[in-house]
């Protein structure tokens, strides 16, 4: 408050020592109300305002357009038209933000990490993380998502005329380790684990809606067996290159669409080995195999006339003679030395048929009786032929 006076005087009162003194030591005694309440601006000219006994603890602003704080001794805090710095000498000292009832609301800790720092979000700092976020157990609001960090969209990013390479709510570049110890796993995005509270479901990353991208690969695991789910029957893997791998790995009943390629199917040399346990079968191939026919038809014969009633690599059969036909091959043998499997429909008289004049190409059906003649009187005789294809 005001400093009031000790006496009023009178005109022609004479002044004793005693009133001089009472109003001398009013006035040492209460400096401060001398300038309370200011009635006009102080200006301090760029002299030190000094707030303690020891004289370590003021305000100044001997620099123009700036104010300097100093506590202790020590230069705490800059503040000028631009720019607020909190600690601008680099002394160990923390900044820390209290909530009602958090006292590390935020916490930055000077002195971590030799003097680098480390930032504390609901927490005191640790050397466990440059920024370290893990709040005090807190109850969320009821019915309400709830998220430790959650980045909205609520405001659009304009992008101006010219090419923005990439635009993203996170970008994270690798963390550029220089390792003079051991680091036996670096990793640029690690995720410790998943919840298991989850009534439906617990997951340790979960895309909601929108295709996600790998440029690289990806291991399911280096520690053991894991599982790739697709959720639907429809789901598809699609690669994006022709030379896209898939090593290692069982699948169970899948359904492949396109063509495949590569080592994993057998080749037409490898079919004919027939020695390969790890390679596919294409339908276009698995005629190479030793064990499968390269050529068969089933032969019926009405009137005398014979008629290819259905075959496999047969181009057609020819009439030559009484009880003999002769069969052009659409593929041919490499020679004629392959095997031909006979077998001829019941008849009521004994004939047997025989295979004569093979070449790659083509064979003779002939059919005798029991007197060595050659017969027509049959209902049918089919054929089967086994060997190595030109």
């Amino acid at each position: 408050m005001a400093l009031a006076r000790v006496k009023t005087w009178s005109s022609g009162e004479v002044l004793t020592a005693s009133d001089l003194n009472s109003e001398f030591n009013n006035l040492i005694n209460n400096a401060r109300d001398l300038i309370s309440p200011l009635t006009a601006s102080v200006d301090l000219n760029g002299f030190e305002l000094i707030l303690d006994a020891d004289a370590d603890t003021s305000i100044t602003a001997d620099t123009d357009d700036q104010l300097d704080f100093r506590i202790n001794g020590t230069d705490i805090g800059v503040w000028t038209a631009s720019v607020l710095a909190f600690n601008e000498q680099g002394a160990d000292v923390d900044f820390r933000v209290e909530s009602d009832t958090n006292t590390n609301a935020l916490r930055v800790d000077a002195g971590l990490f030799t003097g680098v720092g480390a930032i504390g979000l609901a927490a005191a700092a640790t050397d466990a993380a440059v920024v370290l976020l893990d709040n005090p157990a807190l109850t969320a609001t009821a019915n309400t998502n709830i998220a430790k960090l959650r980045i909205e969209n609520s405001a659009a990013i304009t992008v101006p005329a010219g090419t923005t390479a990439i635009a993203s709510s996170v970008s994270i570049d690798e963390p550029n380790l220089t390792a003079t110890g051991t680091i036996t796993r670096a990793v640029t995005l690690y995720i410790e684990a998943a919840p298991t509270e989850g009534g439906t479901a617990n997951h340790a990353l979960w895309i909601d809606a929108g295709s996600f991208r790998l440029d690289a690969n990806a291991i399911l695991t280096n520690d053991g067996a894991a599982t790739l789910t697709l959720p639907t029957a429809t789901d598809t893997i699609v690669g994006r290159d022709t030379t896209d791998t898939l090593t290692n790995k069982t699948l169970t009943a899948p359904a492949l669409n396109g063509a495949l390629s590569g080592d994993s199917v057998a080749a037409q040399a490898e079919m004919e080995t027939g020695t390969s346990t790890d390679a596919l079968v294409s339908p276009g191939r698995q005629h190479f195999h030793p064990g499968h026919p390269k050529a068969w038809g089933d032969v019926s014969m009405s009137g005398g006339t014979p008629t290819l009633s259905s075959s496999y690599n047969v181009t057609s059969i020819a009439d030559t003679a009484q009880g003999r036909v002769t069969v052009t091959i659409a593929t041919d043998f490499a020679s004629g030395d392959y095997a031909i499997v006979m077998g001829i429909e019941y008849q009521a008289v004994f004939l047997v048929p025989y295979a004569e004049t093979k070449a790659g190409g083509s064979f003779e059906l002939q059919i005798y009786d029991q007197a060595d003649a050659l017969q027509d009187g049959y209902e049918g005789v089919s054929f089967a032929c086994f060997g190595d294809q030109a």
